[in-house]
């Protein structure tokens, strides 16, 4: 994770239906030889969640979470080929108070970044 912001502008004219734009720029560098199964779908939207400013994690399942706005212009959303850096953002419509922005990877681990306030 090299960067999380707030944003109120987006690419096409849609207002975020949860709340907030969070942009995300993420540097991602996979090990050789690492599994096929790891690295498919890794960083697909419903791996990520938010934690509001009660303590309660929206659990990204269904793909709401992602904006319409979605810049990911190297995929990083889909397969990820091993001994590979990849650079590039992820955009989120998320509640307006999320405080933690989470990143599960199924058998791998949990992680999380806080969210800066607005302002």
């Amino acid at each position: 994770m090299t960067d999380i912001s707030r944003t109120s502008e987006c690419e096409y004219p849609i207002e975020p239906v949860e709340g907030q734009l969070l942009d995300v720029d993420l540097t991602i560098e996979t090990k050789p030889g690492a599994s096929e199964y790891m690295l498919t779908g890794s960083f697909q939207t419903y791996n990520w969640s938010v934690v509001t400013a009660e303590g309660v994690t929206k659990k990204n399942e269904t793909g709401a979470l992602m904006s319409p706005c979605n810049a990911d212009p190297d995929g990083l959303g889909g397969m990820l080929n091993p001994g590979s850096k990849y650079a590039g953002m992820l955009q989120f419509d998320v509640p307006a108070d999320s405080q933690t922005l989470l990143l599960e990877v199924p058998g791998v681990d949990t992680w999380e970044w806080p969210i800066p306030a607005v302002g």
